[in-house]
């Protein structure tokens, strides 16, 4: 039952968060979508991005210090509970710029954590939400926001950081299709008539013993030679 805890909420509620964060820039932010669009920046990059900017998890608790250290200019003993700030770590202006461009294709951030806690699903979530966006762009190109960007709510948690909704507009959309390769209509062949199907005298010659099928060594000699290619 913990397993599978941990898998819905580790696992699938980031996985939706992160999907959500990267439409939510696309349909706010022109240059995040002007660059993707554009081709300048992949999906793969984009995500990473997002990563950077509107990580899914804020901040992580459960770590506790095994020795006395110092870290960042704060005393910490051991025993000490620790509340990991990720999305804290990754808005550092010491490690980005402040207009938060050249984050694409980075993955220096710790979204994922680091070191011997570092999220083991990292790479199938990857996959997943890349498939889940490049679907969305080629579906539903026309996408846009159905209310102000202002009034987009996120939700009260200090651990999650996802959107209350997501209201969008888009127009009905089929992907186009092949059309079929044409082919000619059959028609019926015509039956000869019956004075050019029999002839009135015999034109062939009579049959004679051994004439009617090929010798078996001849018989062999030609398999052979339509088989070398001769």
């Amino acid at each position: 039952m913990h397993h599978l805890v941990v898998l819905m909420v580790a696992g699938n509620e980031t996985t939706i968060n992160w999907t959500g964060n990267t439409l939510r820039l696309l349909l706010t932010d022109r240059r995040f979508r002007a660059t993707l669009t554009g081709g300048r920046l992949t999906v793969s990059d984009a995500l990473e991005e997002v990563l950077w900017r509107d990580p899914p998890t804020q901040n992580f608790p459960g770590r506790w210090a095994t020795s006395d250290t110092v870290l960042g200019g704060q005393y910490i003993s051991a025993g000490d509970m620790l509340v990991l700030g990720l999305a804290a770590a990754n808005a550092d202006p010491a490690v980005q710029q402040p207009s938060g461009e050249g984050l694409g294709g980075n993955r220096a951030h710790l979204a994922w954590g680091a070191g011997r806690h570092v999220c083991p699903a990292q790479h199938p979530a990857r996959m997943i939400v890349e498939t889940a966006v490049e679907t969305l762009l080629h579906r539903l190109p026309d996408l846009q926001l159905a209310v102000p960007a202002h009034e987009l709510a996120w939700r009260p948690s200090p651990w999650s950081r996802a959107l209350v909704a997501l209201p969008v507009l888009y127009s009905a959309f089929t992907p186009p299709r092949t059309p079929p390769v044409e082919r000619p209509a059959w028609t019926p062949p015509s039956s000869p008539s019956p004075s050019a199907s029999t002839p009135s005298e015999p034109t062939s010659t009579p049959r004679t013993p051994g004439s009617g099928r090929p010798g078996l060594r001849s018989w062999w000699n030609s398999l052979a030679g339509w088989w070398s290619g001769r």
